[in-house]
């Protein structure tokens, strides 16, 4: 298992939710502090919002493909690379 891993993996044993774990476990790749990631995660947990939906960590793993291939702007090309990353 990774570090990556074992660090999510850690941090829902510490109490995170799985889009948390994920989330946190890779901040640093987007120069994003373990607090606005745990703050910005937080309601993707439980199947978002606790409705047991889409799983926490596949949330928190799209939440990180927006932020290596989305735009700042619209852009149609950056969508289309966020897409194809998350399916």
């Amino acid at each position: 298992m990774s570090e990556r891993a074992e660090r999510a993996v850690a941090l829902f044993r510490e109490g995170c939710t799985c889009s948390q774990a994920v989330v946190v476990a890779y901040c640093d790749l987007f120069g994003l502090d373990a607090g606005s990631a745990m703050r910005m995660s937080c309601g993707l947990g439980a199947g978002v919002g606790r409705l047991r939906e889409v799983c926490g960590t596949v949330s928190g793993m799209a939440v990180l493909a927006g932020l290596k291939h989305g735009g700042e702007v619209p852009d149609v090309e950056a969508k289309r690379a966020t897409y194809v990353a998350v399916q």
